[in-house]
């Protein structure tokens, strides 16, 4: 991740192995008044326990050590790793913990009894750049628009499947016809956002991929947005969406933040928990259903014919969302 820089604001990646680097890191931290520990996705052991045992403990440390230490939102899973479960429950009373969603919150509180605070993700906080959208996907857009056609944001996550090449596949099948079926059958025009651009297998790699079995060039009603976009500026360009298909929880978020339905293919159980925020229902499917092309279709054709009154209803809750993602920045409480 490439963070900004802030006057009076250090940020540093886990301390790593090797323990003269983490004390080093640890001599650095803990001259800090103020310490936020990311905590997201990256809290239940799903990439690594070792990892997520070691933020929590980094978070506990800063406490015990008189600092006002938070846990920034974070998801928390069915099934997530014991030991992680082992690490809440000895958290210093003083750690201000932050589940991101409602669900979250519930799985917490039965792994521990330390306070838990139900906030909304850090990411709705993030300020949407149009300026920086660029100009070729705008002229797009409103070319699009005079013609008729509904715009329809996708970005495609390989990563909601893990470790089966076969089942990516199906799922990448799946996309290609649903998009194609949407195409001709709803004047729907796709407009591919890419998100992560990490890899071999980025989310770039496979909006290409996608566009080229819908035609490519040939194809006036699709488009991959040019550039390596920062996620403020695909914020921004989800807004000129009516319906954003994504598998990933972040642009979505984006996308809510701006007031623009999102239809997701869940993975780790983090989308139910997000859409409880704005009490939304039908806006998922599992992976395994959604590699069924008119299934996914349906799900994106629903939230197409309820689109206005879904961007109604996220528009009207999104002030207390707002409200719910600044209590992560709050001040806790100092000490053990």
């Amino acid at each position: 991740v490439d963070w900004p820089e802030l006057i009076g604001v250090d940020v540093y990646s886990k301390p790593g192995q090797g323990f003269s680097r983490a004390a080093r890191l640890l001599g650095h931290l803990l001259r800090r008044q103020r310490v936020f520990v990311v905590g997201a996705d990256c809290i239940y052991g799903h990439y690594s326990i070792p990892n997520s045992v070691q933020l929590i403990t980094l978070a506990d440390l800063f406490a015990r050590c008189g600092a006002v230490s938070t846990i920034v939102g974070s998801s928390y899973k069915d099934g997530a790793a014991t030991e992680t479960g082992e690490a809440l429950r000895t958290l210093a009373r003083g750690v201000k913990l932050c589940a991101r969603d409602p669900d979250s919150g519930e799985r917490m509180r039965d792994r521990t009894d330390h306070p838990v605070e139900v906030v909304a993700d850090a990411a709705f906080l993030l300020t949407p750049d149009q300026e920086r959208i660029p100009e070729a996907a705008i002229r797009w857009i409103e070319s699009q628009r005079a013609d008729g056609q509904l715009i329809l944001a996708v970005n495609f996550n390989r990563q909601v499947i893990k470790n089966d090449d076969q089942a990516q596949r199906a799922l990448f099948d799946s996309y290609a016809e649903a998009l194609r079926r949407l195409i001709d059958d709803n004047r729907v025009s796709v407009l591919f956002v890419p998100h992560d651009y990490r890899g071999d297998e980025s989310d770039l790699t496979n909006a290409h991929e996608l566009y080229e079995r819908l035609g490519g060039k040939e194809n006036e009603r699709v488009l991959v947005a040019p550039g390596r976009l920062a996620p403020s500026v695909a914020k921004a360009m989800v807004s000129h969406a009516d319906v954003t298909l994504t598998g990933r929880m972040h642009l979505a978020i984006g996308c809510l933040g701006v007031g623009t339905p999102p239809a997701c293919v869940t993975y780790q159980g983090k989308f139910e928990g997000l859409f409880k925020h704005f009490g939304l229902e039908g806006m998922t499917l599992d992976p395994q259903s959604a590699s069924d092309p008119a299934a996914l279709a349906g799900l994106v054709g629903s939230v197409l014919e309820r689109r206005e009154m879904l961007r109604s209803t996220i528009m009207e809750r999104k002030p207390s969302i707002l409200d719910l993602s600044h209590k992560n920045l709050e001040p806790g409480i100092t000490g053990v």
